[in-house]
């Protein structure tokens, strides 16, 4: 004689199946996908989730940490060029600006800091503008981002 699956299997199987179709789901959802959705006139009414603005530098600089406190705005900022890069200034907005001169070599990274007083607890939103060259010599070239935290 034969032994057929229970009952507490069946459950089982099928609660796994549940499971899987969820985590189905939930990765194809424009929402969890990254998608760009817009909205014409028609669909003004959709509740669609605003865009989180998320802490970053554009290329040829990568932010990779960032500290804001009641004594400013401290960035460790990362060269993911070919080249050295000489960082002559960093200004952020809502916090104000400081002359770093500092070179940031191919692959490595440096804290560049701008002081400020910022009332403790506060929320802090600020745009970052690095102003550097390439060392040897070129023109001067911007590299833009953003930085937000609790300070």
């Amino acid at each position: 004689m034969k032994k057929s699956q229970g009952p507490v299997g069946v459950v089982i199987g099928l609660a796994l199946l549940a499971v899987l179709l969820f985590v189905l789901a939930f990765a194809f959802d424009a929402r969890t996908t990254g998608q760009v959705v817009s909205l014409d006139d028609s669909e003004e009414d959709l509740d669609v989730p605003e865009v989180v603005l998320e802490n970053r530098l554009s290329e040829p600089f990568e932010l990779r940490a960032w500290v804001v406190s009641s004594t400013g705005v401290r960035l460790d900022v990362g060269n993911l060029a070919d080249e050295e890069y000489w960082v002559k200034t960093l200004a952020v907005t809502g916090c104000g600006s400081q002359e770093t001169n500092q070179v940031i070599s191919s692959g490595e990274s440096e804290i560049l800091v701008v002081e400020c007083s910022l009332p403790q607890g506060s929320e802090f939103n600020g745009d970052v503008s690095l102003v550097y060259q390439r060392v040897g010599g070129g023109e001067e070239m911007i590299s833009n981002g953003f930085v937000s935290d609790v300070v």
